[in-house]
């Protein structure tokens, strides 16, 4: 039996660090709420603030996609070709 789970040991201690994890986050739901703090107004993010950022990325993003994704062509490209060269030669 000891064996049997010493095989299996990598497997179960990722397992039980899974398990905690989803457990630690449980426990927190059920956690008091904090207390309510006043919030300075002149802190406060709404959506017209965020308005010229999004309307810059959205009226850009004809760039932005085609860089953003040679880019990640070119990381793929790097990692993946001395792996496959490998396995060949």
């Amino acid at each position: 039996m000891l064996k049997k789970l010493n095989e299996y040991r990598n497997g179960l201690i990722v397992s039980a660090g899974a398990a905690a994890g989803v457990l630690g986050n449980a426990v927190s739901a059920f956690a008091e709420d904090p207390p309510v703090v006043p919030v300075d107004p002149a802190f406060v993010v709404s959506s017209l603030d965020l308005a010229p950022i999004v309307d810059t990325i959205t009226g850009n993003l004809t760039v932005i996609l085609p860089v953003g994704l040679t880019i990640l062509a070119i990381m793929v490209g790097v990692s993946l070709i001395p792996r496959i060269l490998q396995k060949f030669f």
